[in-house]
């Protein structure tokens, strides 16, 4: 398997809505974010009836026999709020108050069998 390649694809998919909204502070359509699959701290989510998901079940479906080792990544863009004025670009003005960005985040999960995860299905929060 080519991992460099599927790296390349992972980072397009990860940054297609973070990277096109805003397109600059100033901007008032664009001063909201969108992207795929958003995940909410779990208290946000139940205080808003549960509209917001905080968790995100996922399968996979694999080919091999009970000795066949997984290693899974996950990728993800952790939102941070920047608190203080800092300017965007020369001449472009200053970034406003709770200019959020994302923080690539990657967690690698311990390897395992096929037969281990038919044994007992693997559960990991963060």
């Amino acid at each position: 398997m080519n991992l460099a390649r599927v790296d390349q694809i992972a980072k397009a998919v990860l940054y297609e809505g973070y990277m096109l909204y805003p397109y600059r502070p100033s901007s008032v359509k664009n001063r909201q974010r969108w992207n795929f699959g958003v995940v909410y701290p779990r208290t946000y989510s139940e205080r808003s009836d549960g509209t917001e998901v905080w968790n995100t079940p996922t399968e996979f479906l694999v080919s091999g026999d009970a000795n066949t080792r997984i290693e899974t990544r996950l990728r993800f863009l952790h939102l941070q709020i920047r608190s203080t004025l800092v300017s965007a670009q020369p001449g472009s003005g200053s970034l406003p108050e709770g200019w959020q960005e994302a923080v690539e985040r990657d967690v690698a999960l311990p390897e395992s069998t096929i037969g281990e995860l038919c044994r007992e299905p693997f559960r990991h929060g963060f």
